[in-house]
């Protein structure tokens, strides 16, 4: 198993999450990037769905710019189809 510590910060607001299992921040990381989403389109008073397309294709930028891992893309991909 392999460790590591979580640091998630907003303004005004940091949390620390010290000694998580790698597979467990990968899972977390996923969910709160959904959560953030869906709570900017609310603000923004956009309701509609989002595109499984268009969710994949930023996934894939993210995974050829280092941001994420392969794993990460292909749990991505694996929730939108």
């Amino acid at each position: 198993m392999v460790f590591g510590d979580l640091e998630i910060s907003t303004s005004g607001m940091k949390i620390e999450v010290e000694r998580i299992k790698k597979t467990e921040g990968d899972d977390f990381v996923t969910v709160l990037r959904d959560k953030l989403t869906e709570s900017r389109l609310e603000k923004q008073g956009k309701t509609e769905a989002v595109s499984p397309m268009d969710e994949i294709k930023k996934a894939k930028e993210l995974l050829d710019s280092g941001a994420i891992s392969e794993e990460e893309f292909e749990n991505i991909k694996k929730k939108y189809l």
